[in-house]
């Protein structure tokens, strides 16, 4: 069987949701949701299209990170294999739903900054998994934004340095 790849620019249209599945292993599901601007021919001006809204998937550790990464209305990016179904609505008409199960995620970085921690694993919670406490992140001060860090000093202390970012 072929399957459709497809990568999706949109936002999410809610915090993502842990759940277990019968065999006992973590999947994370979000929605999110997409629309194109188009110019409008003699005026300039962009109006936007309809808007498409996905159901995404993600299995272990992609899940995980995506759960613990990802906040309502944040911008991404999602790549996995796309899967059309069709449905009856209670008035009798037919539906459609795209799901995709997600290979890649990330943030749409034309509209924000992150800061990647690579190799550090979740530690385990209720759900097999719960987010390591933040140590960086972008604020804003004075205007400028800037990227707080709290790293380990001397005898055990945390110090914050601040250094721009962006």
């Amino acid at each position: 069987m072929n399957e459709t790849t497809i990568t999706v620019v949109g936002r999410l249209v809610a915090d993502p949701v842990i759940r277990q599945t019968y065999a006992g292993s973590n999947v994370t599901t979000f929605r999110i949701a997409t629309n194109a601007r188009k110019n409008r021919p003699g005026t300039g001006e962009f109006e936007d299209g309809p808007t498409s809204y996905y159901n995404i998937s993600a299995y272990k550790s992609l899940g995980a990170n995506a759960a613990i990464s990802l906040h309502r209305g944040e911008p991404v990016v999602v790549t996995g294999a796309l899967e059309v179904s069709t449905f009856d609505r209670q008035d009798g008409s037919k539906g459609s739903a795209a799901d995709i199960t997600a290979r890649q995620i990330g943030h749409d970085l034309q509209l924000g900054c992150v800061r990647l921690r690579q190799g550090v694993p979740p530690e385990r919670g209720r759900w097999g998994f719960r987010p390591a406490p933040v140590s960086d992140r972008c604020v804003c001060r004075d205007g400028q934004r800037t990227l707080r860090v709290d790293r380990p000093g001397p005898r055990g202390r945390h110090h914050r340095a601040l250094r721009r970012c962006g």
